[in-house]
């Protein structure tokens, strides 16, 4: 079921993109709804590898990010600037530290950095969006 609905997914993004011309930058939008859908898969998987692959769609949303303002963040401000992206970075570190974790088969460890990746994608909503 899982499998057909990635299916579904990839599908319906590929006659998206193809409609709306490719590009290779997700919006911001695209990028939170990675971090909200891949927070869901390691709060709810035990498989390494589903974990690790996660991670690693959750690490280039946030790089995505990063070359992307919100609206509310105005590049004129420096301090909401840095802000935002010391935000990124924070999530980035759960990020970095969860594969670490995994990678040592530490599975059961990750849960920590899951509670506070979920903290940081709501506090950051609340904040920039």
């Amino acid at each position: 079921m899982k499998n057909k609905k990635v299916l579904l997914l990839a599908g319906v993004m590929a006659v998206y993109l193809s409609g709306c011309g490719i590009s290779s930058a997700a919006t911001l939008s695209e990028n939170m709804f990675v971090l909200a859908k891949n927070i869901s898969v390691l709060s709810g998987s035990t498989d390494k590898a589903e974990i690790l692959s996660a991670l690693d769609q959750m690490d280039s949303a946030i790089d995505d990010s990063m070359l992307t303002l919100p609206e509310k963040v105005q590049s004129e401000y420096v301090n909401s600037v840095n802000d935002y992206k010391a935000h990124l970075e924070k999530m980035k570190a759960e990020i970095k530290s969860a594969r670490e974790k995994a990678n040592s088969g530490e599975l059961n460890k990750i849960k920590d950095n899951v509670a506070e990746m979920h903290k940081l994608r709501i506090d950051g909503h609340n904040k920039f969006k």
